[in-house]
């Protein structure tokens, strides 16, 4: 058996090489169907494919005089093979071995006819071996031939085998444009040629349409092996810091049994921010960045959780890498050591919290109107209340109280004083808002007061402290004494969900004056880290037509508006609903 090996030379140092082990697969064949043996070891993948084709027929016939001589020659290739191994998880591609092993080769010469006596045959036998890696040609095609043994014989009516011939080929991959080509794709396609010579020296012939024939066979394998330098793995995990199952709310560590956030992207950023490497974290919020072995030790590198513009991060953990995080950036900041694997570079993150319920209320002088609104805390901490407003004309005598309307009924009932002060929550709490506007005496038909309610969460525990802010919009109008008013009641049909669960929202609206109400328009938008499923119309009342409704496709988030024509009569309610799913 012989062999030989087409290896590339590796064009980074062989350091820092990752353990990859296992059989990949294994799959047989023979006479023709395809054997290939996957195999793995430490930083190298390898594929091995057999090669076993025949050729033959008639070498010459015709005339032949003593001491005749004559040269023929014989081609047979197999089917290229395609070789895919290439793993690059692995790290760094830095050599192709592509490894030819003959098991057996042979050429049979049998003379024909009445050829009776040959003095000498033998028989040049040659290999050509070329291969194509990705869209690149590694060097130029590769064959040596090599001379079988000479025979000094009689052959009389019988056969003799001319032997087999050793393989050889190289097939340079040198260059940072052959190994970007095996990147590329991967596959190796490697082709196989034989060409061999016969040459026969005869002394006697006794009649035409003596002849000789052959027939020759190669036998063997060929193996390509992907070498790789190791990428040096971070690893870490993006969690939801809200305190749940005996963990702690906002500390920015994972402890108790705080769950992972799935889909969140993260970053491998250099001192320039330009970006080394992505990932996204997995259902139970895991995530591995690879750092290249071309990044030289003493690079500064950092981890960044992606803002998605509806979480807000509490802070992180720099694990092994012995860095530091920074909350402003979301990120880990270290200086790369070499080839050394860093885990538990951890970020911890709450939702955002939401403050719903945008209102538009009508009101006559002297009266007062009543503004609903749900804020929804994502963790642990206490929540303030304050509104803002201006009032057009600049009419005094305007005055707003905010009511935490502890049975959600809509009303402001016995003991539900005005929130002066910070309200405790906890994760997933909802709190419902009264905003009660006290319209003056003395304001003119058409005045108007713009509002704004805004929730000041202060989460408990985060060090450094971690405030954050919402606000929602209000209008109350001053009407007269015939005029409409159009109220909203929105309520949700669970107090709590589970991540997966849906939640159906309704909004329920109402005419409560004396005239018909026109150019009705319902908006609202999917909560934070829920996603739209569908919207219906769940009651339309006399006198509104079907509305035209805009909506968010299925699986996404964003607003939703209906707008209806006709007119709302007084008395007359309608409702509108639509349906959320909670991110898992």
């Amino acid at each position: 058996m012989t062999a030989t090996s087409c290896r590339a030379a590796p064009v980074v140092p062989r350091s820092g090489l990752a353990l990859h082990r296992g059989v990949r697969a294994l799959l047989f064949a023979a006479c023709g169907l395809l054997l290939a043996v996957f195999t793995a070891s430490a930083a190298t993948t390898s594929e091995t494919k057999p090669f076993n084709f025949n050729h033959g027929g008639a070498v010459d016939s015709g005339l032949i005089s003593v001491l005749g001589t004559f040269t023929t020659t014989v081609n047979a290739a197999p089917p290229a093979m395609t070789f895919s191994k290439f793993d690059p998880a692995l790290g760094t591609l830095t050599a192709v071995d592509v490894t030819v092993t003959t098991t057996g080769t042979n050429f049979t010469v049998v003379p024909t006819g009445l050829l009776s006596l040959v003095s000498a045959a033998s028989a040049t036998r040659t290999l050509t071996f070329s291969v194509v890696a990705g869209n690149s040609t590694g060097g130029a095609t590769n064959s040596l031939a090599t001379t079988g043994g000479t025979l000094l014989t009689l052959l009389g009516l019988g056969g003799a085998n001319i032997g087999g011939a050793p393989l050889a080929s190289t097939v340079p991959f040198t260059t940072p444009a052959d190994l970007a080509a095996f990147s590329g794709n991967g596959t190796v396609v490697a082709g196989l040629q034989s060409t061999d010579v016969l040459v026969v020296s005869t002394l006697v012939s006794l009649a035409n349409g003596a002849g000789i024939s052959a027939s020759g066979s190669y036998v063997g394998t060929v193996k390509v092996t992907y070498t790789y330098q190791a990428s040096t793995p971070v690893s870490g995990r993006v969690f939801t810091d809200d305190g749940r199952n005996a963990g702690t709310a906002n500390d920015g560590l994972a402890n108790g049994g705080e769950p992972g956030v799935g889909g969140r992207t993260l970053r491998l950023l250099d001192a320039s921010n330009a970006v080394l490497g992505t990932t996204v974290t997995a259902a139970d919020g895991r995530y591995r960045l690879l750092v290249s072995p071309t990044v030289p030790a003493g690079t500064a590198l950092r981890v960044q959780v992606v803002d998605n513009g509806t979480s807000l991060p509490t802070g992180g953990s720099p694990g092994s890498t012995a860095g530091t995080y920074t909350r402003g950036t979301n990120t880990v900041a270290w200086t790369f050591a070499g080839a050394t694997a860093h885990t538990g570079v951890d970020f911890g993150e709450v939702p955002m919290p939401t403050l719903t319920g945008e209102s538009r209320q009508a009101a006559l002088p002297g009266t007062v109107a009543f503004h609903r609104h749900w804020f929804v805390s994502p963790s642990a901490g206490q929540v303030t209340f304050s509104a803002t407003h201006t009032a057009t004309p600049a009419v005094p005598g305007w005055t707003e109280t905010i009511h935490v309307d502890t049975n959600d009924n809509g009303s402001i009932d016995a003991g539900e004083v005005p929130a002066t002060g910070p309200v405790t929550v906890v994760p997933g709490q909802v709190v419902p808002l009264i905003v009660r506007v006290a319209v003056p005496e003395g304001a003119p038909y058409g005045a108007r007061i713009a509002g704004t309610l805004q929730a000041s969460m202060a989460y408990t525990g985060a060090p450094p402290a971690l405030v954050s802010d919402s606000r929602v919009l209000e209008l109350t109008l001053v009407t007269t004494d015939h005029a409409g008013a159009l109220v909203l009641r929105k309520s949700a049909n669970k107090a709590t969900v589970l991540p997966g669960a849906t939640i159906v929202y309704a909004i329920t609206f109402t005419n409560s004056g004396d005239v018909a109400v026109a150019d009705i328009v319902i908006r609202d938008t999917t909560p934070s880290h829920t996603t739209f499923v569908s919207a219906v119309v769940t009651t339309l009342p006399a006198g509104l037509g079907t509305p035209v409704a805009t909506a968010p496709a299925a699986g996404a988030a964003g607003p939703l508006a209906w707008n209806f024509p006709g007119q709302l009569v007084p008395g007359a309610s309608g409702v509108v609903s639509f349906t959320v799913r909670v991110d898992p």
